[in-house]
């Protein structure tokens, strides 16, 4: 069991634990996924989506991995998560730990990129949250930037120190501005507003 942030409980799966009346518990077996939360990135990008995520909210997960951003994002009141990641392996762990929530309704796996997921919902997302590699982050800036509209939220994580100035550039020359930011050892993880 481990606790992050004000609520978010991760519990693997074959343990048992009732949890306090405020916790947002999410069961987890990652099988052959990233996405444990044991991970500094997803530990960050964890803390900076339970700031992000309200009711009403349209989320988009790129690189879901286990599915643990988007399960926590739907269990802290995102309407609808759309989850994506390349990895067909990734996107089977992901819809089984969905499914070990009881949040299939709520959170749609595909397999593919931020594009995918944006041409599947048909409209931006009021968050999304990607915790990859910083390279990948920037090479992902124009599609994850069409995600988000005026005003949307981009959560990104797996930054190392060395990167952080050049993933806030890319992001900044596309309207981005950052307004919130975590780091623990050399990660680094940043909420943006997009404001043009």
């Amino acid at each position: 069991m481990q606790r992050i942030g004000d609520r978010l409980v991760i519990v693997p799966t074959w343990e048992s634990y009732a949890g306090e009346p405020d916790d947002l518990i999410i069961r987890l077996d990652p099988g052959a996924a990233f996405g444990t939360g044991l991970h500094p990135t997803t530990r960050l990008a964890l803390r900076l989506l339970e700031h992000a995520a309200r009711p009403a909210k349209h989320l988009l997960d790129v690189g879901t991995g286990s599915g643990i951003l988007a399960i926590a994002g739907a269990l802290l009141g995102a309407q609808h998560v759309v989850a994506v990641d390349v990895h067909e392996v990734a996107v089977g762990v992901a819809r089984a730990n969905i499914a070990a929530n009881n949040l299939t309704e709520q959170i749609t796996v595909l397999v593919g990129s931020a594009t995918d997921g944006l041409e599947w919902s048909g409209q931006p997302f009021d968050v999304v949250i990607a915790n990859i590699i910083a390279r990948v982050l920037i090479d992902l800036a124009d599609s994850l930037a069409k995600a988000v509209p005026i005003g949307g939220e981009l959560i990104l994580s797996g930054i190392i120190e060395a990167a952080e100035i050049e993933v806030l550039i890319t992001f900044a020359v596309r309207g981005f501005e950052p307004i919130e930011r975590y780091e623990e050892g050399e990660w680094r993880a940043h909420r943006l507003l997009r404001v043009r």
